[in-house]
Protein backbone atom coordinates (compact mmCIF):
# COMPACT_ATOMS: atom_id res chain seq x y z
CA UNK A 1 0.00 0.00 0.00
CA UNK A 2 1.35 3.41 -0.90
CA UNK A 3 0.14 6.59 0.71
CA UNK A 4 1.46 9.86 2.01
CA UNK A 5 2.71 9.48 5.56
CA UNK A 6 2.55 12.30 8.08
CA UNK A 7 5.57 12.47 10.39
CA UNK A 8 3.98 14.56 13.11
CA UNK A 9 4.59 12.89 16.49
CA UNK A 10 6.07 9.82 14.74
CA UNK A 11 8.96 8.44 16.78
CA UNK A 12 11.89 6.98 14.86
CA UNK A 13 14.50 5.15 16.89
CA UNK A 14 18.14 5.93 16.16
CA UNK A 15 19.07 2.32 16.88
CA UNK A 16 16.24 0.38 15.22
CA UNK A 17 15.54 2.19 11.97
CA UNK A 18 17.52 -0.21 9.76
CA UNK A 19 14.37 -1.73 8.23
CA UNK A 20 12.43 1.51 7.83
CA UNK A 21 11.28 2.16 4.30
CA UNK A 22 12.93 5.59 4.29
CA UNK A 23 16.28 4.14 5.35
CA UNK A 24 18.26 2.99 2.33
CA UNK A 25 21.64 2.79 4.04
CA UNK A 26 21.43 -0.72 5.48
CA UNK A 27 22.63 0.74 8.79
CA UNK A 28 20.91 2.31 11.76
CA UNK A 29 21.12 6.07 12.20
CA UNK A 30 23.34 5.51 15.25
CA UNK A 31 25.77 3.42 13.21
CA UNK A 32 25.93 6.02 10.44
CA UNK A 33 26.51 8.76 13.02
CA UNK A 34 29.30 6.87 14.80
CA UNK A 35 30.95 6.02 11.47
CA UNK A 36 31.21 9.75 10.83
CA UNK A 37 32.02 10.84 14.38
CA UNK A 38 34.83 8.33 14.99
CA UNK A 39 36.90 9.71 12.12
CA UNK A 40 39.37 11.93 14.06
CA UNK A 41 39.23 14.87 11.64
CA UNK A 42 35.43 14.82 11.75
CA UNK A 43 35.35 14.55 15.53
CA UNK A 44 37.74 17.46 16.11
CA UNK A 45 35.93 19.61 13.55
CA UNK A 46 32.78 19.19 15.64
CA UNK A 47 34.07 19.55 19.21
CA UNK A 48 36.53 22.32 18.35
CA UNK A 49 35.46 23.98 15.08
CA UNK A 50 38.12 26.29 13.66
CA UNK A 51 38.08 26.29 9.88
CA UNK A 52 34.30 25.86 9.82
CA UNK A 53 31.51 27.00 12.10
CA UNK A 54 29.51 24.41 14.04
CA UNK A 55 26.56 25.09 11.74
CA UNK A 56 28.70 24.39 8.66
CA UNK A 57 29.94 21.13 10.17
CA UNK A 58 26.35 20.08 10.89
CA UNK A 59 25.45 20.75 7.26
CA UNK A 60 28.28 18.38 6.28
CA UNK A 61 27.00 15.71 8.68
CA UNK A 62 23.44 16.04 7.39
CA UNK A 63 24.70 15.66 3.84
CA UNK A 64 26.70 12.61 4.93
CA UNK A 65 23.47 11.06 6.21
CA UNK A 66 21.72 11.81 2.93
CA UNK A 67 24.61 10.35 0.94
CA UNK A 68 24.27 7.17 3.00
CA UNK A 69 20.55 6.95 2.24
CA UNK A 70 19.06 8.55 5.36
CA UNK A 71 17.20 11.75 4.52
CA UNK A 72 14.89 12.04 7.54
CA UNK A 73 17.52 13.14 10.08
CA UNK A 74 17.75 16.91 10.39
CA UNK A 75 20.77 18.87 11.60
CA UNK A 76 19.02 19.87 14.84
CA UNK A 77 18.37 16.27 15.87
CA UNK A 78 21.86 15.18 14.77
CA UNK A 79 23.42 17.88 16.93
CA UNK A 80 21.22 16.87 19.85
CA UNK A 81 22.30 13.25 19.45
CA UNK A 82 26.03 14.06 19.27
CA UNK A 83 25.84 16.41 22.25
CA UNK A 84 24.07 13.72 24.24
CA UNK A 85 26.80 11.19 23.43
CA UNK A 86 29.57 13.62 24.42
CA UNK A 87 27.67 14.58 27.56
CA UNK A 88 27.34 10.90 28.52
CA UNK A 89 31.04 10.35 27.87
CA UNK A 90 32.00 13.28 30.08
CA UNK A 91 29.70 11.99 32.82
CA UNK A 92 31.32 8.55 32.58
CA UNK A 93 34.83 10.00 32.85
CA UNK A 94 33.88 12.06 35.88
CA UNK A 95 32.41 8.95 37.49
CA UNK A 96 35.54 6.95 36.71
CA UNK A 97 38.04 9.23 38.44
CA UNK A 98 36.01 9.02 41.66
CA UNK A 99 36.25 5.23 41.81
CA UNK A 100 38.82 3.38 43.93
CA UNK A 101 41.62 1.62 42.09
CA UNK A 102 40.35 -1.87 41.08
CA UNK A 103 42.11 -4.62 42.99
CA UNK A 104 40.93 -7.62 40.98
CA UNK A 105 39.36 -8.70 37.71
CA UNK A 106 35.82 -8.60 39.12
CA UNK A 107 36.15 -4.96 40.16
CA UNK A 108 37.64 -4.09 36.79
CA UNK A 109 34.74 -5.81 35.04
CA UNK A 110 32.26 -3.90 37.22
CA UNK A 111 33.88 -0.56 36.39
CA UNK A 112 33.82 -1.38 32.68
CA UNK A 113 30.16 -2.37 32.92
CA UNK A 114 29.21 0.87 34.67
CA UNK A 115 31.12 2.96 32.13
CA UNK A 116 29.15 1.39 29.29
CA UNK A 117 25.90 1.95 31.15
CA UNK A 118 26.72 5.63 31.51
CA UNK A 119 27.90 5.89 27.90
CA UNK A 120 27.30 3.11 25.39
CA UNK A 121 29.76 4.74 22.98
CA UNK A 122 32.52 5.03 25.63
CA UNK A 123 34.96 2.67 23.90
CA UNK A 124 34.48 4.43 20.57
CA UNK A 125 34.84 7.97 21.91
CA UNK A 126 37.71 7.33 24.34
CA UNK A 127 40.49 6.94 21.69
CA UNK A 128 39.53 10.29 20.20
CA UNK A 129 40.30 12.03 23.48
CA UNK A 130 43.22 9.79 24.38
CA UNK A 131 43.99 9.30 28.06
CA UNK A 132 42.98 12.80 29.09
CA UNK A 133 40.77 12.74 32.18
CA UNK A 134 39.18 16.06 31.37
CA UNK A 135 39.20 16.33 27.56
CA UNK A 136 38.12 19.95 27.60
CA UNK A 137 34.83 20.95 26.04
CA UNK A 138 34.15 23.77 23.62
CA UNK A 139 33.00 26.78 25.60
CA UNK A 140 30.16 27.61 23.22
CA UNK A 141 28.50 24.27 23.99
CA UNK A 142 29.17 24.19 27.73
CA UNK A 143 25.80 25.60 28.79
CA UNK A 144 23.86 23.37 26.40
CA UNK A 145 25.77 20.33 27.55
CA UNK A 146 25.26 21.04 31.25
CA UNK A 147 21.54 21.61 30.77
CA UNK A 148 21.16 18.36 28.87
CA UNK A 149 23.14 16.45 31.49
CA UNK A 150 20.96 17.91 34.23
CA UNK A 151 17.71 17.21 32.42
CA UNK A 152 18.91 13.71 31.43
CA UNK A 153 17.39 14.08 27.99
CA UNK A 154 16.83 10.90 26.01
CA UNK A 155 17.86 11.45 22.41
CA UNK A 156 17.75 7.78 21.41
CA UNK A 157 14.49 8.58 19.67
CA UNK A 158 13.49 11.50 17.55
CA UNK A 159 10.11 13.09 16.98
CA UNK A 160 9.92 13.77 13.28
CA UNK A 161 8.51 17.11 12.23
CA UNK A 162 5.77 17.34 9.65
CA UNK A 163 7.02 18.43 6.27
CA UNK A 164 8.78 15.44 4.69
CA UNK A 165 5.57 14.45 2.94
CA UNK A 166 7.32 13.95 -0.39
CA UNK A 167 7.98 10.34 0.64
CA UNK A 168 5.22 7.87 -0.14
CA UNK A 169 6.65 4.91 1.79
CA UNK A 170 4.57 3.88 4.79
CA UNK A 171 6.48 3.28 8.01
CA UNK A 172 5.11 0.64 10.32
CA UNK A 173 3.77 2.37 13.42
CA UNK A 174 4.44 -0.75 15.48
CA UNK A 175 8.09 -0.76 14.38
CA UNK A 176 8.39 2.98 14.89
CA UNK A 177 7.22 2.83 18.49
CA UNK A 178 9.30 -0.22 19.31
CA UNK A 179 12.16 1.34 21.23
CA UNK A 180 15.17 -0.38 22.68
CA UNK A 181 16.08 0.82 26.16
CA UNK A 182 18.42 -2.04 26.96
CA UNK A 183 22.11 -1.32 26.72
CA UNK A 184 22.84 -4.85 25.51
CA UNK A 185 24.86 -7.65 26.98
CA UNK A 186 28.52 -6.86 27.53
CA UNK A 187 30.92 -9.10 25.66
CA UNK A 188 33.23 -11.19 27.77
CA UNK A 189 36.82 -10.12 27.46
CA UNK A 190 39.96 -12.06 28.21
CA UNK A 191 41.66 -11.83 31.58
CA UNK A 192 44.70 -10.15 30.04
CA UNK A 193 42.48 -7.44 28.57
CA UNK A 194 40.79 -6.84 31.92
CA UNK A 195 44.16 -6.62 33.66
CA UNK A 196 45.22 -4.08 31.06
CA UNK A 197 42.03 -2.11 31.76
CA UNK A 198 42.78 -2.19 35.48
CA UNK A 199 46.25 -0.83 34.82
CA UNK A 200 44.75 1.82 32.55
CA UNK A 201 42.35 2.95 35.29
CA UNK A 202 45.23 3.25 37.77
CA UNK A 203 47.25 5.31 35.30
CA UNK A 204 44.25 7.55 34.69
CA UNK A 205 43.82 8.17 38.40
CA UNK A 206 47.54 8.91 38.76
CA UNK A 207 47.25 11.36 35.91
CA UNK A 208 44.24 12.97 37.57
CA UNK A 209 46.16 13.36 40.85
CA UNK A 210 49.08 14.87 38.95
CA UNK A 211 46.77 17.31 37.20
CA UNK A 212 45.23 18.35 40.52
CA UNK A 213 48.71 18.90 41.95
CA UNK A 214 49.71 21.01 38.94
CA UNK A 215 46.52 23.06 39.24
CA UNK A 216 47.29 23.76 42.91
CA UNK A 217 50.84 24.82 42.06
CA UNK A 218 49.68 27.04 39.22
CA UNK A 219 47.09 28.66 41.50
CA UNK A 220 49.76 29.32 44.14
CA UNK A 221 52.04 30.81 41.49
CA UNK A 222 49.24 33.03 40.22
CA UNK A 223 48.54 34.29 43.73
CA UNK A 224 52.25 34.93 44.23
CA UNK A 225 52.44 36.96 41.02
CA UNK A 226 49.43 39.01 42.10
CA UNK A 227 51.04 39.69 45.48
CA UNK A 228 54.28 40.79 43.81
CA UNK A 229 52.42 43.07 41.43
CA UNK A 230 50.48 44.59 44.31
CA UNK A 231 53.58 45.31 46.39
CA UNK A 232 55.51 46.75 43.45
CA UNK A 233 52.59 49.10 42.84
CA UNK A 234 52.68 50.11 46.52
CA UNK A 235 56.41 50.89 46.32
CA UNK A 236 55.91 53.02 43.19
CA UNK A 237 53.06 54.86 44.88
CA UNK A 238 55.14 55.52 48.01
CA UNK A 239 57.97 56.88 45.87
CA UNK A 240 55.55 59.27 44.18
CA UNK A 241 54.10 60.34 47.55
CA UNK A 242 57.61 61.05 48.91
CA UNK A 243 58.65 63.03 45.83
CA UNK A 244 55.52 65.14 46.09
CA UNK A 245 56.18 65.81 49.77
CA UNK A 246 53.08 64.03 51.08
CA UNK A 247 55.13 61.75 53.36
CA UNK A 248 58.43 62.22 55.18
CA UNK A 249 61.64 60.35 54.39
CA UNK A 250 61.23 58.26 57.55
CA UNK A 251 57.68 57.31 56.59
CA UNK A 252 58.83 56.49 53.07
CA UNK A 253 61.60 54.19 54.35
CA UNK A 254 59.37 52.46 56.88
CA UNK A 255 56.50 51.84 54.48
CA UNK A 256 58.84 50.79 51.66
CA UNK A 257 60.49 48.21 53.94
CA UNK A 258 57.05 46.78 54.72
CA UNK A 259 56.32 46.51 51.00
CA UNK A 260 59.65 44.73 50.42
CA UNK A 261 58.78 42.28 53.20
CA UNK A 262 55.59 41.57 51.30
CA UNK A 263 57.63 40.87 48.16
CA UNK A 264 59.86 38.40 50.00
CA UNK A 265 56.84 36.58 51.41
CA UNK A 266 55.02 36.42 48.07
Amino acid sequence: MSSTFSFRNSVVSWDKDVKYALNRSGLSSSQVLMNWLTVPTNFYSYVNPKKKSKEAVLIDITQYFRDKGISYRQSKSIRSKIDRILCSYKEARRWLIKQPVPENIQQTRHIKSQLLKLCREYDQIKPLYGASVDPGWPSQDEDIENVRCTMNLDDDEEVMEQGNTEHNDLISVADVNNTDDELGTLHDVSQSTEEANGKEFRLMQQEFEWRQSMKSQMLALKRSKLAIKKNVAIIDHLKHMFQQGFISREQYKEMTLEAFDGLRNA
